[in-house]
């Protein structure tokens, strides 16, 4: 197997906007999920918007001016049911969205402006670094991209002399994977994938200096995360033994009968950690959503965990975990101080990033 990896890899050297970080993404997923060299159009654009989904409706993410697929996704999905823009992304909750993202995609006036960036140019210009004749040919003007672009992608010949990733079958709406590149991203997609987003939140990190854990909120979520089982279970042990009450109403939480909140929401963080999960009462998980809580909730929050590490051996991961977020042991005098700092400064950074901040109506100290 002789592949340009070089060209490659200078693929996302000189880019603007995140459509060649989404190409790229979609055509191993697609690869790696259906071991086709066949791909449609259709389905890149439905992997597209798919990949795209939790940047822009769940992580709240934002995109560079020139940068459209926000305001495209915005646009087509605006009628969308908040459910599937805002919650954690189960099995069921994946599903719903890829019903909605191929029933949006059958309406030809969507799938248009999907079109019209993705098979007009990037399609394109994912491949050019490929093709050594078309080194300083300009995008536009005479002797340019467009005049040239027909003789050399279209050249079979060309295909097999180069190997690009695919070849271009623009009458048929489809792609055709290089067969040694099918075989490469097939034994190296995990690396590639890292690759791919680790490049992705560079370029995205520009606009969102501010966003932790950036990189886990581009990779696509896996619908078996971890679950939030072991934390309810934590809790079902304490709640059978002592009277533990939820942070935001005040009233007691029953053993079975409550929902483990992440009290920075995962929307932000995009991720399950033990130090950011409470029990609440079912009804306020539901209320609170996406939100984050008003600083008055914090010091009650830290309590509420400060009282959960004294129930356990102090040698228990769960004081581990904990120990490590907060930077310093669960029994120094300013472990409770630190807690509340760590979680002010997250709660601050969610609001910075247009979080909508949230209280409980009927809360009572």
């Amino acid at each position: 197997m002789n592949l340009n990896i070089k060209s490659l890899t200078s693929v996302f050297e000189k880019t603007n906007t995140s459509y060649k970080y989404l190409l790229f993404y979609s055509l191993i997923k697609i690869i790696k999920e259906k071991k086709t060299s066949e791909i449609t159009f259709q389905e890149i654009l439905s992997m597209v918007c798919k990949l795209a989904w939790f940047p822009v409706f769940q992580f709240k993410l934002k995109f560079r001016k020139q940068d459209q697929i926000k305001s495209l996704l915005d646009e087509i999905f605006y009628d969308c049911k908040d459910s599937i823009k805002k919650n954690n992304p189960t099995s069921k909750i994946l599903k719903e969205i890829d019903e909605e993202i191929n029933k949006s995609l059958n309406n030809q006036k969507n799938y248009k402006k999907l079109d019209d960036i993705f098979f007009k140019y990037v399609l394109h210009r994912l491949i050019r670094p490929f093709y050594l004749p078309l080194k300083g040919v300009g995008e536009s003007g005479p002797g340019g991209l467009p005049e040239v672009e027909n003789k050399i992608f279209n050249s079979v010949e060309n295909f097999e002399k180069y190997k690009p990733l695919y070849f271009i079958k623009k009458e048929n709406k489809k792609i055709i994977i290089h067969k040694e590149w099918m075989e490469y991203i097939n034994n190296h997609y995990i690396f590639l994938e890292l690759w791919i987003v680790n490049e992705w939140s560079k370029y995205m990190s520009l606009e969102n200096p501010s966003y932790s854990n950036l990189t886990m909120k581009l990779k696509y979520p896996d619908p078996k995360r971890e679950s939030l089982t072991s934390a309810r279970n934590f809790w079902n042990k304490i709640i059978y033994k002592e009277d533990v009450k939820c942070i935001f109403s005040n009233r007691k939480l029953h053993i079975n009968k409550f929902h483990i909140d992440h009290y920075i929401c995962w929307n932000y963080l995009g991720h399950d950690e033990i130090w950011n999960l409470i029990p609440v009462i079912e009804e306020i998980n539901m209320q609170k959503s996406d939100k984050i809580p008003k600083d008055e909730f914090i010091k009650k929050f830290v309590s509420l965990k400060k009282y959960s590490l004294e129930k356990v051996n102090a040698k228990d991961r769960y004081v581990e975990t904990h120990q490590n977020f907060v930077g310093t042991n669960v029994h120094s005098l300013n472990f409770e101080e630190k807690y509340f700092k760590k979680m002010s400064d997250l709660s601050n950074l969610a609001k910075g990033q247009q979080f909508d901040e949230w209280s409980f109506d009927d809360y009572r100290n």
